[in-house]
């Protein structure tokens, strides 16, 4: 049951799917969450990690990251930082993924500095960046015509 793309009534799928003596699986959830994130829909990601804890599934880092991204891509990068720290909170081991998500946040919303700062407590914490890590900061940096810092 995944259903890539749409992000409405992810609570009636759910209904569908339990008619059918079904639960949705880890990547059921994970293809939910990440249409909420394409489509920038930050509080609708929220709702389903809701409804993903309430069906006694366990989220993981990455459905996690997915509520990151869906702020990063809505150019939020407080809520971007506050889930991180609820990441961080549930005990679960922060991904390369959640850092870069974090990191995408402050690019997409012009705040560069701080999206360094994030890339500095990322290597800080021992999470070693990825081509992918850099092409976010060059990117950003390129947009805003600072191609000395990119």
């Amino acid at each position: 049951l995944i259903y890539q793309g749409t992000t409405i009534a992810a609570d009636t799928r759910l209904s569908e799917a339990r008619a059918r003596g079904l639960e949705l699986q880890d990547e059921d959830w994970l293809s939910l969450l990440s249409a909420s994130a394409n489509a920038m829909r930050p509080d609708e990601a929220e709702r389903l990690l809701q409804l993903m804890t309430d069906a006694g599934a366990t989220p993981s880092v990455r459905h996690y990251a997915q509520v990151i991204l869906a702020y990063a891509r809505a150019q939020g990068p407080e809520g971007a930082v506050q889930w991180f720290e609820r990441t961080s909170a549930s005990g679960l081991e922060l991904s390369i993924e959640t850092y870069n998500n974090v990191i995408r946040a402050f690019v997409r919303s012009g705040k560069l500095t701080q999206a360094e700062q994030w890339f500095d407590r990322m290597v800080q914490a021992g999470v070693a960046p990825e081509c992918s890590t850099f092409g976010i900061l060059i990117r950003g940096f390129a947009q805003r015509g600072e191609i000395e810092e990119a």
